[in-house]
């Protein structure tokens, strides 16, 4: 990312180039202003209060509108800022207003979508925020309308990629002011995707953004209200009946009647604070003024203010408008000059100079709550890696495809995905909601596949196998070959027991195991809820599968056998493991030694941890500025070898901080009592793995710190390469020095698992598993340092006696995933990616009994896709219709050919857009079908008719 600076006015821009950031314009403001007034709610769905307790005011809102329009024909729109799930919400409680509600959406009247929820997308997988727009979609196509205007009032940073998403969804104009400010461009400008995708940014000002009539105007003329005043006192007089339920630790009044306070004396003033916010940074005279903010009601003044504003103020005419008239005007006046300012890239920027926090950036929020953020991931790759492939296989196999659940699955995750769910930065009660509907979807995900796998198993010819034959079916559910070790369990009967265990490939091969335990058990049989059991042993068991089909399978053989040793040499010593790529030592301090072997590259320190004081909050990390700073340097570490085989090794290696239990009461410091806190890292390496995997657990039990891993690279760069939605970006290691900032640069930044620090002759990777937060120190080493757990108290913003929110703190136990990956060349050649896939999507083992009936061969593909190159986001049921959809990205500089193969040939192919509307046929050959993936593209192909026999 590049920072620049040095534009103020409009007609001060010269041309600036500066690495990723392109500016040329000169346009001058004209004299009058055309302001479009937004009547709009930021309905929060859950923030302040769970979801339900929000639901009877959502309720309420509703009543009001619908009222409101039939009673006012002047008041004439209403946006529920760009999102469609609160429609849902009210219909669930007062259905048999639907149809009302559709009316006045075909009508243009109700604006709705293009989002389902308000997303933050830096914590998501990509393919979450298209399903997004597309639930966001679905909901507005069936209501009569959807909103086509990018407005994205959420979300702590924009995605690299969404330019080219929204444009997918025929989307070309992008209203936010998070991560970008008003340095770096006029209020309107140019946003290009790295796939040259463009289309027309629009940033609001920054003092009120998203909402500056309502601020500046709405509230001391209608209301009498100076906003953030905090002399003004509750107003006991007249109708107003201010109430709050005394014994329940409610903090807030509620006006039930609010009277009339109109003000319009106030409005020249406010008017004129408004348009002095827009003076210096819009090329156009065409403004937005949003009327509404944070579950506001609709505003029945707003035709009496309007006509009064343009009475009163003469260089400014006002008119009641909606996002797609204003974002229209603009954009048609953006793309009728040649002189526009271009930003590329993530929008990631801090404030340098504007007030307030209504434009702030806030990028502190990927760090919290590290466990609701890794069970979000395990929700997602439920869906993503398990369910949806399977149902894929079910089609191609003439099977029932659950869509039902599937929906059901996907609606739970996307309510989850709203800003301040999955941010975090919500009372604990929200929490408890969001990680119950996780788990809700989840189970489905993992439901759909407990039973979808059996039934593909069931179409598999087994019948050449022994009658008592133990049958384990290895299912692959990434589109293409890959050799993993699996962890999985075997039954053998009591009375066929010999003490141990092997398993045989469908031509005879030996697949290399190594037993962990085993165990005797009971063994339940359920045919049609008619239960019974038998006795059997339990072997837990490390078996490595070589080339697993491209989604698809292999089944293989399990025997009884006499017990013996393992075949083939451990991999693990006292203190070391070693394979054919890797040489892992562990040093006194705790700290790993990792040696390529491909290339002698030596890497030294790996896994240290260091420990700060936080003073910050949920959206903004502060470091105390009397911090004392903790690490695992001079630590002694306590190693033991845990497990050892041939095919995988396990080194525990425990070390102890001693770490001040909190801040001070000022949080200028830290307490100096401290706690030891013990980290346990196990440390494995797997028979041909070329990445060293880590799971470090402990419990958290002390307060107002943040933990990170480190790992020195040793690498001269300036830059270094992290994952992203649908990218991999480019960031600068030194960043910025800001100390006079309004909203200081912060020194780390998100990623979707991958931090690769490389020279281009070699490099060291860190991936991670729902971890979102990294930095590359700039230091002599490059540090990469990867956040654990940033742990701060969520002070003066709530009620802290009714709702105490101590998960800000992240206390209890935690276990922590991510891994090591040394390599040559840059993140392409290690293919970082794959590796990544890797750790996401184990192999999934099915054991059964011989089935003579099936008509599958042991060994099969269901569609395979290639090159390495071209990355898959989701293979899934299509939104209409039948058939699979597979969505594919190109993440790097050069343009790549795909090529999808399926057993049999499919009958049709199609390329769609992200909205899945379709652009044209595809060309198939035999199985296959190419289609061209240019560099940093998003692609998308309908497969249809074509199923596998059997």
């Amino acid at each position: 990312m590049v920072y620049a600076g040095g534009l103020q006015k409009p007609e001060e821009m010269e041309t600036i180039s500066e690495g990723a950031i392109t500016m040329t314009h000169t346009a001058k403001r004209k004299p009058t202003y055309r302001c479009h007034v937004l009547c709009s709610t930021h309905w929060d769905r859950e923030w302040l209060k769970t979801e339900i307790e929000n639901r009877f005011l959502l309720v309420e809102l509703f009543d009001n509108l619908l009222e409101l329009f039939a009673r006012d024909p002047e008041a004439r729109t209403y946006h529920l800022d760009a999102q469609s799930i609160p429609i849902e919400d009210y219909v669930a409680v007062r259905p048999e207003r639907r149809e009302t509600l559709r009316g006045h959406v075909s009508a243009g009247r109700l604006l709705i979508g293009p989002w389902y929820t308000l997303p933050e997308m830096n914590v998501t997988d990509g393919e979450c925020t298209v399903r997004n727009l597309l639930y966001g979609h679905r909901v507005g196509e069936r209501f009569g309308h959807v909103m086509k205007v990018g407005f994205t009032p959420t979300s702590w940073g924009q995605l690299s990629q969404l330019p080219q998403i929204y444009r997918e969804f025929g989307i070309d104009t992008a209203i936010f002011y998070r991560g970008i400010n008003q340095e770096l461009t006029p209020a309107e400008y140019l946003w290009e995707a790295p796939d040259g995708t463009r289309i027309v940014g629009i940033r609001p000002s920054s003092q009120y953004s998203r909402a500056n009539l309502w601020a500046w105007v709405y509230l001391p003329a209608v209301h009498d209200i100076v906003y953030w005043d905090p002399s003004q006192t509750p107003y006991w007089s007249g109708n107003g009946q201010a109430c709050r339920l005394a014994h329940s630790g409610e903090s807030a009044y509620r006006e039930l009647h609010p009277p009339d306070r109109y003000r319009p004396e106030r409005i020249a003033e406010g008017m004129r604070k408004l348009l002095d916010d827009y003076r210096d940074i819009t090329t156009t005279n065409v403004i937005p003024a949003f009327l509404g903010h944070d579950q506001s009601f609709p505003t029945p003044e707003a035709p009496r203010l309007i006509a009064d504003i343009n009475a009163r103020c003469e260089d400014v005419e006002m008119i009641y408008s909606t996002f797609e008239q204003y974002a229209g005007e603009v954009a048609a006046i953006v793309r009728g000059r040649e002189d526009n300012v271009v930003v590329r890239g993530e929008m990631r920027y801090t404030n340098r100079s504007a007030p307030r926090n209504c434009g702030h950036l806030l990028p502190d929020i990927i760090s919290c709550r590290a466990k609701l953020k890794q069970e979000n991931r395990r929700n997602e790759l439920a869906l993503l890696r398990g369910a949806e492939p399977v149902a894929a296989m079910q089609w191609m196999l003439g099977q029932e495809v659950p869509r039902i659940l599937l929906d059901a699955a996907w609606r739970g995750l996307l309510a989850n995905h709203s800003h301040d769910s999955i941010g975090g930065c919500c009372i604990d009660g929200v929490i408890d909601e969001v990680l119950h509907r996780g788990r809700q979807s989840r189970y489905i995900g993992e439901g759909i596949v407990r039973h979808g796998l059996p039934a593909v198993a069931a179409r598999i010819d087994s019948g050449g196998a022994a009658s008592d034959a133990i049958l384990l079916t290895v299912f692959n559910l990434l589109p293409y070959a890959r050799s993993q070790v699996v962890r999985c369990e075997v039954d053998v009967p009591a009375e066929r027991d010999r003490g141990g265990l092997e398993i045989f490939g469908p031509d005879g091969e030996t697949v290399l195991l190594q037993v962990v335990r085993k165990e005797n058990a009971r063994a339940d049989v359920d045919t049609g809820g008619i239960r019974y059991g038998f006795d059997a042993v339990r072997y837990t068991i490390d078996a490595c599968f070589e080339q697993v089909p491209a989604l698809g399978y292999v089944t293989c053989e399990a025997r009884p056998a006499a017990d013996r040793s393992a075949d083939g040499a451990p991999i693990g010593g006292e203190r070391t493991l070693e394979n054919a790529h890797l040489k892992v030592g562990v040093n006194a301090n705790g700290t790993l030694r990792v040696e390529d072997k491909r290339d002698g590259a030596v890497y030294d320190g790996l896994n240290a941890f260091e420990d700060e004081g936080e003073a910050g909050n949920a959206w903004v990390r502060k470091r105390p500025a009397e911090d004392r700073r903790v690490d695992s340097l001079g630590a002694a570490a306590e190693v033991a070898l845990v497990a050892n085989g041939p095919v995988r090794a396990a080194l525990e290696v425990r070390v102890t901080l001693d770490l001040p239990v909190a801040a001070t009461d000022d949080f200028e410091g830290r307490r100096p009592e401290s706690r030891p806190v013990t980290l346990v890292s196990e440390v494995s390496l797997c028979r041909g793995a070329a990445r060293v995997d880590i799971c470090t657990r402990l419990d958290n039990t002390v307060r107002d710190h943040r933990l990170r891993a480190l790992f020195p690279t040793g690498i001269a760069c300036a830059s270094y390469q992290a994952s992203v939605p649908f990218d991999v970006v480019t960031r600068p290691v030194p960043k910025p020095s800001s100390p006079d900032w309004t909203e200081p640069v912060q020194q780390t930044d998100p990623t979707s698992g991958m931090v690769d620090v490389s020279d281009g002759r070699r490099g060291l990777a860190v991936l991670n598993q729902g971890l979102y937060e990294a930095e590359v120190k700039d230091d002599d080493a490059r540090t990469i340092a990867l956040t654990l757990l940033r742990c701060s108290w969520q002070h003066r913003l709530w009620n802290t006696d009714r709702w105490p929110d101590t998960g800000f703190q992240n206390p209890g136990a935690h276990a922590l995933r991510y891994a090591v990956l040394p390599h040559a060349g840059d993140w392409r050649r290690a293919g970082a990616h794959d590796q990544l896939d890797d750790m996401d999507s184990p192999l999934v083992v099915l054991q059964s009994g011989r089935n003579p009936d099936g008509a599958l061969p042991p060994r099969m593909s269901f569609l395979e896709i290639a090159p390495a190159g071209v990355r898959v986001s989701a293979i899934k049921p299509p939104e209409k219709g039948e058939g699979v959809v597979v969505r594919l990205y190109n993440p790097g500089p050069d343009d790549l050919t795909a090529r999808l193969r399926t057993r049999e040939p499919v009958s049709e192919a199609r390329l769609l857009t992200l909205e899945e509307k379709d652009r044209g046929a595809l060309p198939m050959v035999d199985h296959a079908v190419e289609v061209p993936v240019a560099h940093h593209k998003i692609v998308t192909v309908l497969l249809r008719r074509g199923r596998a026999s059997g």
